[in-house]
């Protein structure tokens, strides 16, 4: 008994000891830190100083830490590669550095200032080509509207859209499949560089939805068993379906309830997706298409997304309400409002009052 006691306190001292250690390593290393930032702003002026040594570096889409530490270094705004690729991993920074976009630093920056930066969506000089993409467009409009402005021609962005090569860690867990990016070009208004290509959008996008969808978006993601594509196809749906903000949450409910009883979901989005057409333009025959986008002739999800949603809509799938909602109405098309029902016998109700009211049939 003794001997085993011996060996307890044996261990137990030793993960004392080994804890000890670290926390003074982490002590020594924040003062050190501390110091150096401190120097240096003696050496430069203190706070307040105005930046007079301007640098721009270009961070290339794979640079890992210690790829961004030698840039910065050979640009002389670090001296230390080590020191700042450890102070970046101990203070969680690095997890957020952004690559594939420039940035205007200063030599002038601390270690903690350049660190700050580099989570930052850059700010580009004034004069630089401006473009907002609305939510819910897909990335055959993103092009087209694109080369409405002058920018690029719609067929070189669906190009890079379907054979670029992005290092993002997200797309890892996407399939292989046409038009694979549909659905992650995040929605907003992008500064692009004079003379655009298509991948400075393309990149600038990217960079945006893995900066939107947060930690607490993946652990969501993860309760509720769903995977990332499965979320982006279900709010791509939502975002074409539900345009008031109150519906959206709805929406994916009734969405999820339509696959946990393996009903189609015959959404009409997925459908004009799928033909390329208007709503208002659908044929009888496109109701049969074989297309896997098709929701009306296959139960599951389609292929993949339909357009690129908005964080609401995102948030609206990772967040839906608690209904036992099967159906919906279209009751305004000027407002977007719908009637949702458990029954379609609800539906069906609704439905006649409106033909008789003005002919409408917009049930789904």
């Amino acid at each position: 008994m003794k001997t085993f006691l011996n060996i307890v306190n044996y261990l137990f001292g030793s993960i004392f000891n080994i804890v000890i250690a670290v926390a003074v390593v982490i002590i020594a290393y924040n003062i050190t830190v501390w110091a150096f930032d401190y120097g240096q702003g003696l050496l430069i002026g203190g706070e307040g100083t105005e930046y007079s040594n301007p640098v721009v570096v270009e961070i290339p889409e794979d640079a890992t830490t210690l790829d961004i530490a030698r840039i910065l270094r050979e640009n002389e705004l670090i001296t230390n590669e080590f020191l700042f690729v450890l102070q970046s991993q101990m203070n969680g920074s690095a997890n957020f550095f952004r690559t594939g976009v420039a940035f205007h630093l200063n030599t002038n920056m601390s270690d903690n200032e350049i660190m700050d930066a580099l989570q930052r969506m850059p700010q580009l000089p004034a004069g630089d080509l401006r473009i907002t993409v609305i939510e819910g467009i897909t990335a055959r409009q993103i092009g087209e509207y694109a080369q409405s402005r002058g920018l690029f021609s719609a067929a070189d962005f669906m190009d890079e859209v379907n054979n670029g090569i992005f290092s993002h860690r997200f797309l890892d867990d996407i399939p292989e499949r046409e038009n694979r990016l549909e659905g992650f070009l995040f929605p907003d208004t992008y500064n692009l560089p004079p003379n655009p290509t298509p991948r400075d959008l393309i990149v600038r996008q990217l960079n945006r939805f893995q900066y939107i969808f947060a930690a607490d978006m993946w652990i969501r993601m993860e309760y509720l068993g769903l995977s990332l594509d499965e979320v982006m196809i279900i709010a791509s749906i939502v975002e074409r379906e539900a345009r008031l903000s109150e519906e959206r949450p709805i929406m994916a409910s009734l969405i999820f309830n339509r696959l946990a009883q393996d009903m189609p979901l015959e959404m009409y989005s997925t459908l004009t997706f799928a033909m390329d057409r208007h709503r208002s333009r659908l044929l009888a025959a496109d109701f049969h298409s074989p297309s896997p986008f098709n929701t009306f002739n296959r139960a599951g999800l389609p292929a993949g997304p339909i357009s690129n949603p908005g964080l609401e809509s995102i948030m609206a799938v990772l967040f839906h309400n608690d209904t036992n909602y099967l159906y919906f109405q279209m009751m305004d098309y000027a407002t977007g409002e719908h009637f949702f029902a458990e029954t379609y016998e609800e539906i069906a109700a609704v439905r006649l009052e409106l033909e008789q009211e003005n002919g409408d049939n917009g049930a789904d």
